[in-house]
């Protein structure tokens, strides 16, 4: 479990976004024990021993990366663009968007041509 949390870790600093993925991860892990054991207190004992050497060491890098940034750039944090990698996987969504979303479409693509034009994106 140890080298499942590091190379999560690891992978967060190639893709800021995935430190979101290890949410998903244990809620699959939590999920597959109710279904295994039936027994709600058991099942998060059963978990939490199965899963806390990688949370550990997930946290360990994630964390580390997040000091040496905040010493060195003052940004506690994997990446300061994490709002803008989070938010720009959109626009291919709204610029492909069935017809019948033509108004939205059109209020989206204005103001992200606005924000673009004047800095605020």
């Amino acid at each position: 479990m140890h080298i499942s949390g590091l190379v999560l870790g690891i992978s967060c600093l190639v893709r800021p976004t995935y430190q979101f993925l290890i949410i998903p991860i244990l809620v699959a892990i939590f999920l597959f024990e109710i279904l295994t054991l039936r027994n709600f207190v058991q099942s998060l004992k059963s978990v939490f021993e199965k899963t806390y050497p990688a949370v550990i060491s997930f946290c360990l890098v994630v964390i580390s990366y997040s000091i040496f940034n905040s010493i060195n750039f003052n940004y506690f944090g994997v990446s300061p663009l994490l709002g803008f990698t989070l938010t720009t996987r959109t626009v291919d969504f709204v610029e492909e968007s069935p017809p019948q979303y033509e108004m939205e479409k059109k209020i989206l693509i204005k103001h992200t041509n606005y924000s673009l034009v004047h800095g605020k994106s």
